[in-house]
């Protein structure tokens, strides 16, 4: 079976959705934050959206070891890794990493944070139970750490999505 070469942008493309997987990762487990506190802050809902963007996260930083296991299986995949060769699609790269670092984890994330104090002394001051908003507040100022310990789970086999999850 002849195999057609692929144009390099479109190269260039596919690595570029690689190396956002886990900035993209540390955005999900942001959302994952924010639904732990709209689904109570102390537990979540199973199937709920703290479970999904949970789930999301693993997957993105697990995407080569996910799709490996397509490739087990038979279907033929592009291949991964190597450096950007567009100096345009790696600006987008550098431009959306620097947004992920900078502005959703080393602002926005702080910010939704306080924002969870500031909800945890308003229902303190009601009588209710402020501890959903403080859980919520820690989760999301861990969100780097924890996206860290996540991939140090990573097994590195086609089973690593599982083997992730089983270690969380």
């Amino acid at each position: 079976m002849d195999h057609m070469t692929l144009p390099q942008i479109i190269v260039d493309l596919m690595k570029l959705l690689f190396d956002m997987a886990v900035p993209a990762a540390m955005c999900t487990m942001v959302l994952a934050g924010i639904a732990l506190r709209q689904e109570g802050g102390v537990n979540f809902h199973t199937g709920g959206r703290f479970q999904r963007w949970a789930l999301w996260s693993v997957i993105l930083l697990t995407l080569p070891q996910f799709l490996s296991w397509f490739a087990a299986q038979g279907i033929s995949l592009p291949p991964q890794g190597g450096n950007i060769s567009s100096a345009w699609v790696a600006s987008i790269e550098s431009t959306f990493n620097h947004f992920v670092s900078d502005i959703v984890v080393g602002r926005l994330a702080p910010i939704l944070a306080a924002f969870c104090v500031l909800k945890a002394s308003l229902d303190a001051a009601e009588g209710h139970n402020p501890l959903g908003s403080v859980i919520a507040g820690i989760f999301l100022l861990s969100v780097s750490g924890l996206v860290h310990l996540m991939q140090s789970w990573n097994s590195g086999s086609e089973f690593a999505t599982t083997d992730m999850l089983i270690s969380a």
